[in-house]
């Protein structure tokens, strides 16, 4: 997406530095001041102690007016009604010169009187307007205030604020004495550096900053380096001795902010200014709240040369070496101090549902794109409280579905894409989960999950908006005139339940189609595959409000407790006995249901096949996950003139495959002690002819070849879920077929032949949910076929549109023109009405 341009400013005209509040009285005579008005705010009384007696002293007469607490006013905002009655005051002492002593309320209102004396026209000549200095006297944090140019005053009577701008040629100056200096707080000193820090970091980031500006936040920033660690663990200090002879130290920082601030208001740099205005106006948070705060996340989402900048200003300050990695330690180093000045960690007031808003108002504003500024803000959200009461996290979801927040196209890309972003930033993290659950290598992790559920979300990304629109069919003569069309719906409220074998791919892949749909939705993965089960906790809590998408983890207690809900959908993945407690609970709420259960998939070696081939690809597809796929070949019918032989070349492939299964880190582990023991009761089904070697300690089974198996053993009576591959040998294709069709009907099932009429045979004449016909497995991988099963295998489909059309109704509207009304069917009936009725529906 190309960024938008923004105007850029004018180099600022910075005020001129006093060093010393003498200096003062010799600046307003020299100018012939009389009178000054003197504005304060909350961050002034020790200041104006000093200020005051110097101007009785120099005999300059004085008005002190109290600027009002902007966190109180419109929005955090400086109003019209603040500034009118500063200029009245200004008026009535006929004042000559305005001082703005303390923090950013005096700042603000002391520049918008200045701004506000000349459009009104109170000084008669441009010479008597440029006469009128403004003397700023920070007392607190935010030394970019003394900096700014222009600023924003609410107007009430407008409902909108209203921009000033200062001249280039306004005369204004900072002051600061050491005295002044010697009242700060810790809390002010803590304040100021935090600023300080932030302009620097700011200015550092920006590529529009000259060299000698760049230095100086640079030289900013070494100068704070350990000084603000110090400042906020000196809390044992008493009062009264702390900071007392630290007046170096003191203007040291102070000269910083100076300059960082100034760097800082030559860098153009938007995004801080953007989100602190985004969060006030959204929140209603000032920015001594939010500023600290936003600090290591926008260092942690630098990249390119902002980090590289970054990274040299931290190196340079002395926080780590010239070889690390400059950009993490200057994020740790910030951290650090603002955890260390109390700041915690989170905002109080910030939720996942609000970011979007904040993102998009702060979009406004800045260059960095929307989901950037929303990667930032997530980092300092306060995380939504876990739903410990499903009924309540039920109808949260309910009312958020009612407001209609999930049906617009464009909040359901949104959500796709968010969820992208949050698989690709946390890829590592999902295969180290897979790695731990199930003991999957990165390439099958990437191949068989993370792959798979990246290529659905593309297709579903670059469809979906077609998806939502309405389908037009064709108006039967009859009803004429009149438009028919299908509008797809969403259902609502849905459920996934997902098992543990594909822990994240059956849990985001049909998440994506209920997203697609414009759904709410609540996950419920397995509770055998903890660490995959967090890591999707934690994305879609990255992602979505718990009020659109929320992650139930546990087992029995809270599955019977989901199952309670009336849900408008329920998408269960897993065994056929489970399944069928599903479609019971589903029943007494009559949710519709789409079950993708498993079963028995066979395999058909016809004579003609090509053997090595055949081998290869079977042994591929009992060997990923170690069996444990739901499309598994699950036994081989072979002709029996080519068993031997068949069996010889599996033999060979998996040797070659996997060679030493019981300690390669290829191929995956049984998922616990409970499935692990199970499946070696199984090998006793038959005569082991390769295989059979197991270790308990690491619930690993190496591939198993059973021949001699018969038809009524424990291993052809349930899915087998394991690297066990019983061989049936078989007389003939029929035989083969009524075999498997005797059975209940599988998920999958797989032919190996070249013949054709034997192709079209099976496919005519066995009923199962889909397959391959020369490979196995591959089925499933396309967004362009559903997937699903039949009969005691599962009912529905999904994947691609099929996804979208699981989880939306599709409903079937008339819209009847108005002018003209055939009178054929209503009574009373006559015979020409008949005759018009006959000639219609025939």
């Amino acid at each position: 997406m190309p960024m938008k341009q923004l105007p850029l400013p004018a180099h600022p005209v910075f005020p001129s530095r006093l060093d010393s509040i003498a200096a003062l009285p010799e600046l307003l005579r020299n100018r012939q001041i009389g009178c000054v008005l003197v504005i304060g705010d909350a961050h002034a009384v020790d200041c104006e102690s000093l200020l005051l007696p110097v101007l009785e002293d120099s005999q300059i007469m004085y008005a002190v007016h109290a600027a009002v607490s902007l966190s109180d006013s419109k929005d955090g905002a400086l109003t019209r009604t603040d500034v009118d009655t500063a200029l009245q005051a200004f008026t009535d002492k006929q004042a000559q010169a305005i001082l703005a002593v303390g923090g950013n309320d005096a700042m603000a209102l002391g520049q918008a009187l200045l701004a506000r004396l000349h459009t009104k026209g109170h000084a008669e000549t441009f010479e008597q307007w440029r006469a009128i200095p403004l003397i700023l006297l920070p007392a607190a944090a935010d030394a970019s205030a003394v900096f700014a140019e222009t600023g924003d005053v609410f107007d009430p009577v407008r409902g909108k604020s209203r921009r000033f701008s200062l001249r280039a040629h306004t005369s204004r100056y900072v002051l600061m004495d050491d005295a002044m200096l010697a009242l700060q707080s810790r809390e002010s000193l803590l304040h100021a550096g935090i600023w300080t820090i932030a302009h620097a970091i700011c200015a550092g980031m920006s590529r529009l900053l000259p060299r000698e500006e760049r230095q100086k936040a640079e030289n900013a920033l070494r100068a704070l380096t350990g000084q603000l660690i110090a400042v906020s663990d000196d809390a044992a200090v008493p009062e009264s001795e702390r900071f007392s002879s630290d007046l170096a130290s003191r203007r040291a920082l102070y000269t910083a902010s100076l300059n960082a601030a100034e760097a800082f208001a030559v860098s153009h740099d938007a995004v801080l200014p953007a989100l602190l205005n985004a969060l006030s106006t959204v929140k209603q948070l000032s920015p001594d709240e939010t500023l600290p705060l936003l600090l290591a996340p926008m260092i942690a989402q630098s990249e390119g040369t902002q980090r590289k900048a970054l990274s040299d200003m931290a190196i340079g300050a002395g926080l780590c070496a010239a070889d690390a990695d400059g950009a993490a330690a200057l994020a740790a180093w910030v951290r650090d101090l603002v955890f260390h000045a109390g700041y915690g960690l989170t905002l109080p007031t910030l939720y996942h549902r609000d970011i979007p808003a904040v993102a998009r108002i702060a979009a406004q504003d800045t260059l960095l794109n929307r989901f950037a500024l929303e990667d930032i803000l997530r980092a300092i959200m306060t995380p939504d409280a876990p739903h410990a009461d499903i009924a309540a996290l039920f109808t949260a979801q309910k009312a958020c579905f009612a407001s209609g927040i999930t049906r617009p196209v464009p909040h359901r890309l949104d959500q796709l894409r968010r969820l992208r972003r949050a698989i690709l930033a946390h890829e590592q993290d999902i295969e180290a989960a897979l790695q731990s659950d199930l003991g999957k290598c990165r390439t099958e992790a990437y191949m068989c999950e993370i792959g798979m559920v990246l290529s659905e979300l593309g297709y579903l990304l670059r469809r979906t908006r077609r998806y939502c629109r309405d389908t037009h069919v064709l108006t039967p003569l009859a009803q004429f005139p009149a438009r028919s069309f299908i509008r797809h719906d969403p259902m609502g409220v849905v459920l996934i339940m997902s098992p543990w074998n594909y822990p994240f791919l059956l849990t985001i892949e049909p998440l994506l189609g209920a997203l697609a749909g414009g759904n709410c939705c609540i996950l419920k993965p397995s509770k055998d595959a903890p660490a995959t089960s967090a890591i999707i906790r934690q994305i879609c809590a990255e992602c979505f409000p718990l009020e659109e998408v929320a992650v139930v983890e546990g087992g029995r207690t809270e599955n019977q407790a989901l199952l309670d809900q009336p849900f408008d959908k329920i998408f269960f993945t897993g065994s056929s006995h489970v399944g069928q407690e599903v479609l019971r609970r589903a029943a007494e709420h009559l949710n519709p249901v789409t079950l993708e259960l498993g079963g028995k998939s066979p395999v058909i070696v016809a004579k003609d096949a090509d053997l090595t081939l055949a081998a290869r690809r079977i042994a591929f597809g009992k060997l990923l996950n170690a069996g444990q796929t739901c499309v598994a070949p699950d036994y081989v019918l072979v002709a029996r003139e080519v068993e031997d032989a068949f069996v010889a070349a599996l033999q060979k492939q998996f040797d070659q495959l996997c060679p030493d299964p019981l300690h390669s880190a290829e191929y995956v582990h049984i998922v616990n002690q409970k499935h692990f023991d199970r499946l070696t009761g199984l090998m006793a089904s038959g005569q082991i002819v390769y295989g059979g070697s197991i270790d308990p300690a690491a619930l690993r089974i190496a591939p198993t070849i059973l021949r001699n198996v018969s038809p009524d053993s424990p291993v052809m009576q349930e899915e087998i879920f394991g690297p066990i591959l019983p061989i049936l040998p078989v007389s003939s294709i029929d035989e083969a077929i009524a075999f498997a069709a005797a059975r209940p009907h599988p998920l999958a099932c797989y032919l190996f032949t070249k013949d054709r009429a034997v192709q079209r045979r099976v496919l005519d004449t066995l009923p199962f949910g889909g397959g391959c016909i020369n490979d196995t497995i591959i089925h499933l991988a396309t967004s362009r076929m559903p997937f699903g099963g039949v009969g005691h295998s599962g009912m529905g489909g999904y994947h691609g549109r099929d996804s979208f059309r699981c989880f939306t109704h599709d409903k079937s509207i008339v819209k009847k023109a108005l002018w003209l009304d055939l009178p054929m069917r209503y009574t009373p009936y006559s015979k020409k009405k008949e005759t018009l009725i006959r000639f219609f529906l025939k």
